[in-house]
């Protein structure tokens, strides 16, 4: 579905999203009126590490992990200095290619997956929210933030 029409919607929806989430006075609620956006199952960062700082700003891929499998329609979006950034959709790899340290998920049976970045500047913050392709108005969810060196 990369037709402009979808293009121009996607943009549509992450600007409305950036609208939603600078909304000011620090909320964690979503002032909009779209639902948030929701995993299949438990999903969790695991690498870089929830709230780390000093991650190497070489780094080039976030490490995910979730109770079910993940369909197509899920994809990375990057925050990053009140911005929001359309990111890549997540493939399934094994626990083995997964860097460590990376945290734990509090589930069973853990699927990994992982999505590429683009290149991360040095000294700056980013947050990975997960966006649902699929459901036209929902607004991303926050599931990972890192600083970078």
């Amino acid at each position: 579905m990369k037709t402009p029409f979808a293009k121009l919607l996607g943009s549509f929806l992450l600007a409305l999203t950036l609208a939603a989430c600078n909304s000011g006075g620090g909320s964690t609620n979503n002032p909009s009126n779209f639902p948030n956006c929701t995993a299949p199952g438990q999903f969790v960062g695991i690498y870089p590490i929830g709230g780390s700082a000093n991650v190497p700003d070489s780094t080039q891929f976030v490490y995910v992990a979730s109770s079910v499998t993940l369909g197509g329609q899920y994809q990375n979006v990057i925050g990053v200095g009140g911005s929001l950034f359309p990111g890549n959709s997540f493939s399934q790899v094994p626990l083995s290619q997964v860097p460590t340290p990376h945290a734990k998920p509090g589930f069973a049976n853990p699927i990994y997956y992982v999505t590429a970045l683009p290149n991360l500047s040095s000294a700056t913050t980013y947050t990975m929210l997960l966006n649902n392709t699929n459901s036209a108005n929902c607004v991303p969810v926050q599931y990972l933030q890192f600083s970078t060196q």
